[in-house]
């Protein structure tokens, strides 16, 4: 069972935080190296570690960097900007570089903003916020919340970057006790794509505030934010992780149907997910279904909920206690994690449900153990199910930010993982936009839903920002006010 921990939730490590620019100058070192401050570094190509410094997590469809700088300062990123405005050439920021939408793609040859330098985290006095550096990663912020005895939601993921995942509406085990990533934003530092430098908030800029909170990688580049921290509510937690052989998939989902759908879900604080995936050990034949439950020791439902999945015959169950601090080694998400390793091609195609219908499951699960037995490459591809708790995330009003999908039960995620080899790349395509059509068949619902964190990139602006018209027209109006030439356009673009 060696395998079993370093697929939990895997799909959280693609969370994203991408803005970005572009340069054709030369003479980059020469013009814009006295403009930045004396810690900020430019790195062209035949330097030491520029590779290193320019290097992915998703390989298919990643950008290219003529020169890489590493800022240390908002000074160091405004001043970038205006070079790059000067000389009409676009820029791309970078923290962790873990974005995978294929847009991503289309920024060749240009200059990287690489923010990982600006990776400072202070608390207040009073410990009721802390301000994130734009560069500090998930693994980074955690760390400092255990050291200063705080909780807040984050990602699971320690390898992924903080700001960029809050700025996509940021998923995470304490959604359930401080909602989503977005909400507890209480300001941002924003350097806009005339590279003046504002602040964000409820009180000041608060459209742009209100964007930035779920589409921000369309507005600008955040060297910090100001977010909320709190006294710890759920340090030990419980967990456990189910193996079932596929001809268990009703019963499975019609039984998490239960607990996605019904009240369950927003009395608990208790997270559910499933990956299907390839085991050998297992099943040589066809793949399995991990289900795992994770919830705080204090969570009086958990047990509860748990129960009736032994009742299936897992062929395998193992749980357990742990520290809260733990959950990211437990579910593979620790920075040393396989997942965490680059060099990969991973697409992702989600979508969100209200409720799982397990014929569409059924004829998934089909496809998917059609496509990972035909083409061996994708052996390592999984397909990933998150439901977390909504017990705290109505209390925010859904119009209070850009992120949209508030009232979505479940997220699923096809991860076409393998080997570089563009020979395969529409294969993997064809075979995860199979998957997602399938599942949405099957959803009845009008319009498909999408996480801008997971998004492929085929997917148009009101399946990742919301269906609702309004949220658009406000989105193009902040466009129009504070980027209107549309230089942040390399993730996930609202304009196209």
């Amino acid at each position: 069972m060696s395998g079993l921990r370093t697929v939990i939730l895997a799909s959280l490590c693609s969370a994203t935080f991408a803005q970005y620019i572009v340069s054709n100058d030369s003479s980059i070192s020469r013009i814009l190296g006295p403009r930045l401050t004396s810690n900020a570094r430019i790195i062209l190509p035949g330097d030491v570690d520029f590779s290193s410094s320019s290097e992915r997590w998703q390989e298919y469809a990643k950008p290219t960097f003529k020169a890489i700088v590493e800022v240390t300062t908002e000074s160091d990123i405004s001043e970038t900007i205006i070079y790059a405005n000067e000389r009409s050439i676009p820029f791309l920021a970078v923290a962790n570089g873990h974005g995978t939408v294929h847009s991503l793609g289309g920024f060749q040859h240009g200059i990287g903003i690489r923010l990982h330098k600006m990776n400072k985290i202070q608390f207040t006095e009073d410990g009721t916020h802390v301000t994130i550096g734009g560069g500090a990663s998930n693994g980074d912020v955690l760390q400092a919340l255990k050291a200063a005895n705080k909780q807040t939601s984050t990602g699971v993921c320690e390898c992924t970057g903080f700001v960029g995942p809050a700025l996509g509406g940021g998923h995470g085990l304490l959604e359930g006790h401080y909602g989503m990533m977005v909400d507890n934003i209480i300001d941002a530092l924003v350097v806009l794509a005339n590279g003046s430098v504002v602040t964000v908030s409820n009180e000041v800029n608060n459209e742009l505030f209100w964007a930035l909170r779920g589409a921000g990688h369309n507005f600008g580049i955040i060297p910090s934010i100001r977010y909320k921290v709190h006294t710890p509510e759920a340090l030990d937690w419980n967990y456990t992780i189910f193996m079932f052989s596929g001809n268990k998939l009703e019963q499975v989902y019609e039984t998490m149907n239960d607990i996605v759908v019904g009240r369950q879900q927003n009395l608990t604080k208790m997270i559910n997910y499933a990956v299907w995936m390839r085991n050998p050990e297992l099943d040589p034949v066809n793949p399995v279904i991990l289900f795992g439950i994770l919830y705080p020791t204090s969570d009086s439902h958990g047990p509860a909920l748990t129960a009736s999945f032994h009742d299936f015959g897992p062929l395998s169950v193992q749980s357990g206690q742990i520290s809260y601090w733990d959950l990211p080694e437990l579910t593979g998400n620790g920075k040393n994690s396989a997942i965490c390793q680059r060099g990969m091609v991973h697409m992702k195609f989600p979508i969100y449900l209200d409720k799982y219908n397990t014929t569409a499951l059924r004829s998934a699960y089909n496809e998917f153990n059609l496509a990972t037995s035909q083409v061996p490459a994708f052996k390592d591809t999984i397909l990933l199910f998150e439901a977390y708790s909504l017990s705290n995330v109505p209390d925010t009003i859904w119009t209070n930010t850009a992120f949209p999908w508030r009232n979505a039960r479940a997220l699923v995620t096809p991860v076409i993982t393998y080997q570089p080899d563009k020979r395969l790349d529409d294969t993997a395509i064809q075979f995860g936009a199979s998957i997602r059509q399938l599942l949405y068949q099957g959803s009845n619902s009008h319009e498909l839903r999408a996480y801008v964190n997971y998004a492929f990139g085929d997917e148009r602006p009101e399946q990742l920002y919301g269906n609702e018209p309004w949220r658009l027209t406000r989105l193009h109006r902040a466009k129009e006010q504070y980027d209107p030439n549309n230089r942040f356009r390399w993730y996930a673009p609202i304009i196209r």
